[in-house]
Order: C-alpha cells, then structure tokens, then sequence
C-alpha cells in the first residue's frame, strides 16, 4: 500500500515513506516542539497532490496559520483558495461544555 509522505524528505524516510492511508496518528509534544508545522507539512502535501484536506483548531486563529505556513514555505493559502483544504476554527470560550 502506497504511503502518504509530508514533503519532508527526512521525515518521510524516518517513517518509511508516510503515514499508511486511513491510519490514525497523533503527534504529541510540548508547546513549540513542531506539532503545528508536521501537521501543515501533511496537509500542504496532500493538497499538492489533489487530495482534500481539513485542519480544525482550537487555538490557532486561521489567519495565523495561513502566516505560518508562508513563513516556512509552505502554500495553504494557495490550498484554500483552490478548495483542498478547509480550516475549521472554534475559540474554546465559545463552545458549550457538552459540545
């Protein structure tokens, strides 16, 4: 079965090629550790290669994401705007606790 590779040449050798499709993973960590930027990677790579994409948040607001993405090259906006990738944000203030 192909693997889904993050355009992250290293990373994907690390991990044999990508993540296998349909799988689950979860990308733990402390703050600052590159959980956000490991996500955009595979989400920005998806895209590139036509498949539709979703990021939902909590915290990071949309437009901060779409700036740090670009500040390390990656295109989300361009996946945005193309509709590959559609960015679900909900500030937790907002939400009901049985949400």
């Amino acid at each position: 079965m192909a693997r889904l590779g993050f355009g992250v040449p290293e990373l994907d050798a690390m991990l044999g090629g990508g993540l296998l499709p349909g799988s689950g993973t979860l990308l733990m960590g402390t703050p600052g550790a590159g959980k956000t930027l490991t996500g955009l990677h595979y989400v920005v790579e998806g895209a590139r290669r036509g498949e539709r994409g979703l990021i939902a948040g909590l915290h990071e607001r949309p437009d901060r994401l779409l700036r740090t993405a670009a500040g390390i090259g990656l295109d989300l906006a361009g996946a945005v705007d193309a509709g590959l990738v559609r960015i679900l944000w909900r500030p937790p203030l907002e939400l009901a606790p049985d949400a």
